[in-house]
């Protein structure tokens, strides 16, 4: 896991390596700032070892140097926000790194990506109201944040406040409509948090056009596939939504909902001796990787709805 980094005010210059994806590639920096105070030296010199540290999976070892690093210059966030960071990411103490994402932020107020990561932490711990305040802080200091608009509209949504969480999707859409929230992301997940939300509310309509420009800017991501699949269903455009279903198996094989899907679409083009394989191959593989009862059970009832169908023929 990589500690991410942002353009601080306060940060010395030195031998930073290129940022990806928002992410530190390597994070070592080895010179300090010109004429700073010898409370800073130190601390700089603390963080330096403490990242290196970090990146060679010394966890606690990384956390002691940074720790040093604060208390020798109170007034510098960066190590606390990296003390954050590895709480956060690496040793899953939420408490922890809420403290001192917090401690960074009354340091260093108007920064938005120690904003930005403390209402993460408050949002993974539950507390959505808290996160949304946190949050606006960010997006109010930096409007074109699109993963801060993504996270704001995934804590108004769980506050129900959908309206709101509604406005802040398509804002981070609008800003990036490619957005990764890390490396392993494939893409859209912003799409696909706005397309869910007007499915389910039965705004069929609205859903298919959001997963039709999710498509257009993330091509190979086959969850978006499906969500077009489910609002082509709802419209009763069955045969576009058995091709969304087997775009969504190209991409993704083992996907055990675009199997039952593609399988209920079938079912409604007629297709039953197609349907029945479909729902046998959904069943085969829900059993061994432990699928969703409900599905399971909808999937088992249609199976024998449709071979009695066959029998009574």
């Amino acid at each position: 896991m990589k500690l991410a980094t942002y353009p601080g005010k306060f940060a010395p210059t030195g031998l930073w390596k290129r940022l990806v994806n928002g992410a530190i590639v390597g994070v070592l920096m080895t010179v300090m700032l010109a004429g700073c105070n010898q409370d800073r030296a130190l601390a700089v010199r603390d963080m330096n070892i403490g990242l290196e540290a970090y990146e060679s999976g010394k966890s606690m070892d990384a956390v002691r140097y940074l720790k040093e690093a604060a208390k020798n210059d109170p007034t510098y966030p960066e190590p606390l926000y990296y003390l954050g960071q590895i709480y956060h990411l690496r040793l899953k103490e939420y408490d922890n790194a809420e403290l001192y994402y917090r401690k960074a932020l009354e340091i260093s107020a108007e920064n938005p990506q120690f904003a930005y990561r403390l209402g993460a932490v408050l949002a993974e711990q539950g507390k959505h109201a808290d996160a949304v305040q946190v949050l606006r802080r960010s997006v109010n200091a930096k409007d074109d944040y699109a993963r801060a608009w993504f996270r704001l509209g995934l804590s108004q949504q769980e506050m129900a406040n959908y309206s709101d969480a509604v406005d802040s999707y398509m804002k981070s859409i609008q800003i990036d409509p490619r957005l990764r929230m890390d490396r392993d992301d494939r893409g859209g997940e912003h799409y696909h948090a706005l397309g869910d939300l007007y499915v389910r509310f039965g705004l069929y309509d609205n859903a298919l056009k959001v997963y039709e420009n999710a498509i257009q800017n993330n091509a190979n991501v086959a969850r978006l596939y499906h969500g077009r699949g489910v609002a082509q269903l709802h419209l009763k455009r069955y045969s576009e939504a058995a091709a969304s279903f087997e775009k969504t198996l190209e991409l993704d094989a083992s996907h055990p909902t675009g199997v039952f899907n593609l399988a209920v679409a079938r079912q409604a083009l007629g297709q039953d001796v197609a349907a029945i394989e479909v729902l046998q191959r959904f069943l085969d593989s829900g059993a061994r990787g432990g699928g969703d009862p409900a599905r399971i059970i909808a999937a088992q009832g249609l199976l024998q709805q449709l071979r009695e169908k066959q029998r009574s023929e």
